[in-house]
């Protein structure tokens, strides 16, 4: 059994079960990471960042496969289990969206195509 974990808010890790250090460390983020979301047939994983990129890495050995980009940072981060699209959920820290107007945070979930990496829409919040 693998886990995965966020170290210091920068590093991706990754632990095996049985061993108390860990196996893999990936220091591929700017700036904090602030979610990690593994895909639903647990292959591949996602990472948010505030340093606005999300980037997909391999869930076995932590290849970083692809990278979105955006002009604001990502809160959050996922793999959609129905089709090849990252949903990213982006802008102001999210517990100051109900307490500021949504503009002034460009608080938005944007949907990108997980092959071509391309923005294929978004919902502004």
């Amino acid at each position: 059994c693998r886990l995965y974990s966020i170290a210091c808010f920068l590093t991706l890790k990754q632990w095996y079960q049985r061993r108390v250090r860990g196996l893999k460390t990936v220091h591929d983020h700017d700036n904090l990471i602030k979610d990690l979301q593994l895909s639903k047939d647990r292959t591949m994983l996602v990472t948010a960042s505030k340093d606005t990129t999300a980037k997909l890495f391999d869930a076995k050995d932590f290849k970083q496969l692809k990278s979105f980009k955006t002009d604001r940072p990502v809160n959050s981060a996922a793999v959609s289990p129905l089709k090849h699209h990252i949903l990213l959920g982006g802008g102001q820290e999210a517990m100051e969206v109900t307490t500021s107007h949504t503009k002034s945070g460009k608080f938005e979930a944007r949907f990108f195509h997980l092959i071509f990496e391309e923005e294929i829409g978004r919902v502004k919040g």
